[in-house]
């Protein structure tokens, strides 16, 4: 069983009803929806976090929105450690012509969030 699924087979959510993990397909508030990559790639991980590109309805956009990686759920520290590096890009990095803008973070299914501007063609790897 993964960190995304209930004995009950459901996928945890938070007390606002928002899936902790995010699958491409998801609705969030009616106002997010989660889409993949592309046909082979849902989402992308990193060493803290995984991220999922969403079409902000109103904003009639794409963002990208990084969460906490499903693994480190289970750890406060890992949790706490995240939302301070969402701040010290909100806070201190600000705009920057080499890094993505960050738009806000905001708390969904009980874990904070980072949408920042959504750039395409290739990860930094590549």
């Amino acid at each position: 069983m993964s960190d995304a699924v209930t004995a009950s087979g459901e996928r945890p959510r938070g007390a606002d009803g928002v899936p902790l993990v995010w699958e491409p397909g998801d609705v969030i508030l009616d106002l997010y929806e989660v889409r993949a990559f592309d046909e082979r790639t849902p989402f992308v991980e990193g060493g803290m976090g995984r991220v999922h590109r969403v079409w902000h309805r109103q904003w009639q956009t794409h963002l990208a929105v990084k969460s906490i990686r499903p693994g480190r759920l289970k750890s406060p520290q890992a949790v706490e450690d995240f939302q301070r590096e969402a701040e010290a890009w909100v806070n201190r990095i600000g705009l920057h012509p080499h890094v993505v803008g960050c738009h806000y973070v905001r708390v969904l299914g009980g874990l904070p969030r980072v949408f920042v501007e959504f750039v395409g063609g290739g990860s930094l790897h590549a």
